[in-house]
């Protein structure tokens, strides 16, 4: 099928190509597609938790488009409980959102808090990445992986006495949980971010993978109590410039399903 919306005077395309073998057990794709998204305040803070008001620039919030992502794949079953995607493509991205850290003075001032923020910037990227899921009566595990070549753009767009931090190279993430009689279910959770260039120069902001572990207990069709453990390994990372949250944490609470 094939659509070409127009917004503000702009067409992208929507274009998909599916072909399946073997009775659906296999399946070859193709697709480009593109678009315009608002950044609004609820997106980006689903993004990234840690999001307020003060990372909002003077301009606002934005407008940022996929003026082209074409990808190619492959997906299936296997083994009868494992699902898989494998998948690449190339994206051409226009002012899409970065973090940024600013200092009113220099950063040579260590006198002078840090302030974090956002920007917009032009990139392409070339990307590759999979999915795999596995799914038993006793065993869920579901993993994901992202590999990026990003060649950033607008580097003249940011302010003076204003660092950016570039796209992640990679980043994975694994969830499994088991449970017994379907109602004690236990799990651990495995999410990793690689090196991003800082400025675009040599200097990086580094990496981290961090581990944490969740329980439920099912007293009911309706009620559950579930406890979550978090960063078990205790490990400092840096989602965004200028702040390093860091430390184990614990959460614990109760759900009450309502159908």
């Amino acid at each position: 099928q094939t659509f070409f919306p127009i917004v503000q005077g702009c067409v992208y395309p929507d274009l998909r190509l599916r072909l399946n073998f073997f009775d659906g057990l296999f399946s070859a794709y193709a697709s480009a597609g593109g678009g315009q998204y608002l950044n609004d305040y609820s997106s980006l803070k689903k993004e990234l938790h840690w999001f307020n008001s003060s990372f909002i620039p003077e301009s606002g919030l934005g407008v940022s488009a996929d003026r082209l992502d074409a990808r190619l794949g492959v997906t299936g079953k296997a083994l009868s409980n494992l699902q898989y995607d494998v998948f690449g493509g190339y994206a051409i991205k226009d002012d899409a959102v970065l973090y940024t850290v600013s200092s009113p003075l220099s950063f040579a001032s260590s006198s002078v808090r840090p302030v974090s923020g956002i920007a917009y910037a032009d990139y392409r990227q070339f990307y590759a990445g999979t999915r795999l899921s596995w799914k038993s009566d006793r065993l869920e595990v579901d993993g994901n992986f992202i590999y990026r070549d990003a060649d950033l753009a607008a580097r003249d767009q940011f302010k003076e006495n204003t660092a950016w931090v570039g796209v992640a190279p990679f980043e994975a993430d694994m969830r499994a949980v088991y449970n017994w009689n379907h109602r004690v279910y236990a799990g651990l959770n495995v999410t990793g971010m690689g090196r991003r260039a800082w400025n675009g120069g040599a200097d990086k902001v580094r990496g981290y993978c961090i581990a944490g572990l969740t329980f439920e207990y099912l007293l009911g069709r309706k009620l559950s109590l579930w406890a979550d453990l978090d960063n078990i390994f205790d490990q400092k990372m840096t989602l965004v410039p200028a702040y390093i949250p860091g430390g184990i944490n614990f959460t614990v609470g109760i759900c009450l399903r309502l159908q």
